[in-house]
């Protein structure tokens, strides 16, 4: 009995240290997929950049690479957003961090570095600016939150708990922010200043998706309908992490980019009449027109060799972040269980005992013992 409780002690502490193993793995699986391909941005003017997990590519309007800028060049670990101010300058953010670096749009240089004074600073998960003049203003998703900074990083507003339930993504559209909202599941309009909510838009099928994120047409750019949409937005369900990317025009109805079978959208934006998707499971970056229709995807060699050997480590990622956690889930279980009935079998042996009757002993075998 000694020894079979020792295999059962020695298994329950192998399948508890495998369980923590496979947890460590999972989560830095799940690191890796949050900095690789993590954004994009397209500027106003006439180049796009995007992130993904070597640094910032530039490209031109007819989706050719004009430049390169490494994590080193940029002197960070990895980029979480990327927005674009204007067609001069852009913001980058760095995981773990609320220090957001200004860089000029036209080279990818560092101009500045901006700290956001939040409460709780931290990594805000996507940006969005508003222009004043010669200075800017800055609205970050913070912890589910939307926090409102000048261009030093001075909050000067936050969104109301409740109105803004869990932000994913935010926009100026000239007038007002506007905040995709994925438990309430729609679209909600902030007051430019105080950030309190003026509107709402809801997103059809009510807690089946989520929304990553978000952009919208340039200002005054019309569709193939008599009014611009409210804005552009990825939709993924939250079980088969299946992407849509859709138009959400003011009267809750949605008009749908026709992507490619197996598409993963990481993120949108628009560049001039262009939208540009990038597609983390393709390794591509797919064009569209105003009107939704399919103008191929950005060709360019070195970014489409970049692009797909970064599909392939997300696809590779994802495979192991998944079978981790269910390794995980299933070694633990299994510890607490030998470890629960370790426990339970003394205290039970000890229960029968106090619970059995005393065995009858006949007169001849008491006789015997007492010789």
């Amino acid at each position: 009995m000694e020894s079979a409780g020792r295999r059962l002690r020695l298994l329950a502490t192998l399948a508890i240290t495998l369980g923590i193993a496979a947890a460590l793995l999972a989560s830095f699986a799940g690191n890796y997929l949050r900095n690789s391909l993590a954004a994009n941005a397209i500027a106003t003017g006439t180049n796009a950049w995007l992130a993904d997990n070597h640094g910032l590519m530039q490209i031109d309007a007819q989706g050719k690479l004009v430049r390169e800028r490494s994590l080193s060049e940029l002197g960070v670990k990895a980029i979480s957003e990327l927005h674009a101010i204007d067609a001069t300058h852009l913001l980058l953010a760095e995981p773990g961090s609320a220090r957001l670096k200004l860089l000029d749009a036209n080279t990818g240089s560092a101009s500045g570095v901006i700290p956001l004074a939040a409460p709780a600073p931290q990594a805000p998960i996507r940006l969005a600016s508003r222009k004043r003049g010669q200075s800017f203003e800055i609205a970050a998703v913070l912890d589910g939150a939307v926090q409102r900074f000048d261009d030093q990083g001075k909050s000067l507003a936050s969104s109301v708990k409740g109105e803004v339930r869990q932000a994913e993504g935010v926009l100026f559209d000239g007038e007002a922010w506007w905040v995709a909202d994925s438990t309430k599941q729609q679209l909600t309009q902030l007051q430019a200043d105080s950030l309190t909510a003026q509107d709402n838009v809801p997103l059809s099928g009510l807690n089946a998706l989520r929304v990553p994120g978000i952009a919208r047409l340039s200002r005054g750019q019309m569709s193939d309908r008599d009014k611009p949409a409210v804005a552009t937005v990825i939709r993924r369900h939250p079980e088969n992490g299946q992407t849509r990317v859709v138009d959400v025009f003011s009267d809750a109805t949605e008009a749908e980019f026709p992507l490619p079978v197996g598409s993963k959208a990481l993120d949108v934006a628009w560049l001039g009449k262009e939208l540009w998707v990038l597609d983390g499971a393709q390794g591509a970056v797919w064009r569209f027109d105003a009107a939704r229709k399919p103008l191929g995807k950005v060709n360019d060699p070195t970014l489409n060799g970049r692009l797909t050997g970064s599909a392939f480590w997300r696809s590779f990622a994802e495979g192991i972040a998944t079978a981790s956690r269910l390794a995980a889930i299933v070694c633990l279980s299994l510890g607490a269980l030998l470890i629960a009935w370790l426990l339970h079998k003394p205290v039970v042996a000890l229960i029968r005992r106090k619970l059995s009757p005393p065995e009858e002993v006949s007169d001849e075998e008491d006789w015997e013992a007492r010789r």
